[in-house]
């Protein structure tokens, strides 16, 4: 890792995660952040630039003298309504990002997707980097997104230009300062969640990664995706070890699909009414009724991506939460 280093999304919890083992490694960074407070970069010695990666002329700005780029800027949400701002920042931003990347020369980037552009596989088992996207009428405005905006990414690829696609799974850990997943620890640690979904779900340690992404960095090769994922559990068993780590007892209700898109359909109702976008909507009650498995052999092969014991990561994101109430 030399020269400057454009972080976009420091703000967020992959980013603002990143941007400490960047700067922790020597590194000089340019922490590309929103408008407003960003907690995540308190205390972390970097050149903070507020810009929109979906304005393409603030972007070139930020660029200048740029090196190395990791993109981890996203808009996350499984609101319906969300549909415009998630287009802004997952397929414009993209896309203004791979063009100044071509215009000013910068010679490497690292591209955080995510497994949403990936699909799961029909029977259940863990899918890899070949799995073949599934279109479909019924696809969230998220997943979608984030499909096009890999798409944009391998474009630039087949071009000349040197991106490494990375998709992390669901990320646990500390710093996650916007409830982002830590959301579902805290349901369970604090007994709001009575019950469990069906399903399952890949869980991975942000911190392994942003290990993942430096080793991409520097190793990965061009055009080329790599899962960063953990661990293979059902929703169940997460929960379980959540309340275990927690101190609590265990929710031992499996909620039936059918109650569980009845709740998120009342959650969009109440979205529309009030305006704020709801905890469970119905795109989230049936997400979380797949099996959403992933395989990570090519980054642990390729990159030694690292893999924390599910049971390390959950303690650490409670110790965090218990340190940063504001947070919770």
């Amino acid at each position: 890792m030399v020269g400057r280093v454009l972080v976009t999304g420091a703000s967020g919890f992959l980013g603002g995660c990143l941007t400490r083992m960047l700067v922790e490694a020597g590194c000089e960074v340019r922490a590309l952040t929103r408008e407003g407070v960003s907690p995540s970069l308190d205390g972390v010695e970097v050149e903070r630039v507020v810009a929109d990666v979906a304005q393409a002329r603030e972007l070139m700005k930020a660029m200048e003298g740029i090196e190395e780029v990791y993109h981890c800027d996203a808009r996350v949400s499984a609101w319906a309504r969300m549909e415009s701002a998630l287009h802004q920042i997952n397929v414009t931003g993209t896309r203004n990002l791979c063009r100044a990347m071509m215009e000013t020369g910068a010679p490497r980037m690292v591209y955080a997707s995510s497994v949403e552009a990936i699909g799961v596989t029909a029977d259940g088992t863990p899918a890899n980097e070949g799995q073949a996207w599934a279109a479909s009428p019924d696809v969230a405005a998220y997943t979608a997104t984030r499909h096009q905006g890999e798409l944009i990414a391998r474009d630039y690829a087949n071009s000349g230009g040197e991106v490494v696609i990375v998709n992390p799974t669901y990320m646990l850990g500390p710093g996650d300062h916007e409830l982002i997943s830590g959301r579902l620890v805290l349901e369970v640690a604090t007994r709001r969640a009575t019950g469990f979904p069906s399903g399952g779900l890949n869980v991975v340690d942000v911190r392994d990664v942003c290990v993942g992404m430096i080793r991409a960095m520097e190793r990965g090769k061009a055009g080329r995706r790599y899962i960063l994922g953990g661990h293979n559990v059902t929703y169940e068993e997460l929960f379980a070890l959540i309340a275990e780590v927690a101190g609590r007892p265990r929710p031992r209700v499996r909620v039936p699909r059918p109650v569980a898109l009845a709740a998120g359909a009342l959650g969009d109702l109440w979205g529309g009414v009030t305006g704020r976008e709801p905890t469970v909507s119905r795109v989230l009650a049936r997400y979380v009724g797949v099996e959403s498995y992933y395989d990570s052999s090519r980054a642990r092969d390729e990159l030694d991506l690292p893999r924390t014991p599910l049971r390390q990561t959950i303690q650490d994101t409670l110790e965090w939460f218990r340190e940063h109430p504001e947070a919770s």
